[in-house]
């Protein structure tokens, strides 16, 4: 599952063209950007799914929402620190 998610990301021009901001080395952490699943997509090129599937277990990642057991509904946010979406950017470039 995450593989091919690695697999996408690595073929996304977007992605490898993407540099992060060198802002962020100058920022204190709780005043780092946070990006929304969306956000990062369009950055990187890759849908919103992908970008889920990617941060939703990396350590540092905020994740927010509800499960309706009833109904089987389910709704989750991410918000992926700019130093969280940096480390895995240089993950998968490494590889």
């Amino acid at each position: 599952m995450q593989a091919n998610a690695a697999g996408l990301a690595r073929a996304s021009e977007k992605f490898q063209a993407w540099i992060p901001p060198t802002a962020f080395f100058q920022l204190e952490i709780a005043k780092e950007h946070q990006f929304a699943a969306s956000e990062l997509g369009e950055l990187w090129g890759l849908s919103e799914d992908t970008i889920r599937e990617l941060f939703e277990d990396e350590p540092g990642v905020l994740v927010m929402g509800w499960e309706d057991s009833r109904t089987k509904a389910r709704c989750k946010m991410l918000r992926i620190p700019e130093s969280v979406a940096v480390r895995v950017h240089r993950e998968l470039s490494a590889r």
